[in-house]
This record gives structure tokens, sequence and C-alpha cells, in this order.
């Protein structure tokens, strides 16, 4: 699919994410989301974020998780990846589509002589 997300289900020690890369059919790891994960600990939580849709289709993701946080330990119990199996076009891209739709409705509403 085209990455679009991912909602890590942290039930231990939450707020340990850093960072997220996808893993492209090539087995090449892009890094698609770097910051600070804002979870308590005490319960289970959703720790959802969400990028730009990537240009190419992902087939996996690793979680980085930071070992040095004052608990016990880091438990993750599922995690979904989000996304589309058809790519969205580039703004500039369909904005192009758009110009030569508008071409072509103007061509063919001009009498032909």
């Amino acid at each position: 699919m085209f990455a679009t997300g991912a909602t890590v289900r942290e039930t231990w020690g939450n707020g340990f994410v850093f960072q997220i890369d996808v893993l492209d059919l090539s087995d090449v790891l892009h890094t698609v989301w770097t910051g600070t994960d804002p979870s308590l600990p005490g319960t289970p939580v959703d720790f959802v974020t969400s990028w730009t849709q990537t240009s190419f289709l992902v087939k996996g993701l690793k979680i980085y998780v930071d070992p040095l946080l004052d608990t016990d330990w880091e438990e993750i119990d599922s995690v979904l990846l989000s996304g589309d199996t058809v790519a969205i076009p580039e703004p500039s891209t369909a904005l192009l589509l758009g110009f030569g739709l508008a071409a072509l409705a103007a061509k063919r509403s001009c009498p032909t002589r």
C-alpha cells in the first residue's frame, strides 16, 4: 500500500516510540516520522501518527523505541499500517491534469470551421 500513517498499540511503558520507518518493496527503509511519543503510562493506549502519503508501495514498518525510559520494559501489542492501494497524485500532477481536462473541454465546445 501507499502508506499514510500507523497506529502503535502500547500496553506497557508507554511513550517510547521515537521513529518510524517504512519498508519499500526493494527492502529499503525510509524514515517517515520522528518525534516525541506523547503517550502516558498507566493504561494501554493507541499512539497514532500520520505522514504524507508515500510515493512508493510499502510492505512493512520498523518501529524504534527508547529502552532508556524510566520503565521496566516497553511493550507493543499490535501495529496497524494505514494507507491506500491507489496513489494520490501530487498536487502539481493533479493541477496539470486539471489544466489538460479544461483544455480538452474548451476545444470540444469550440465550433469546427
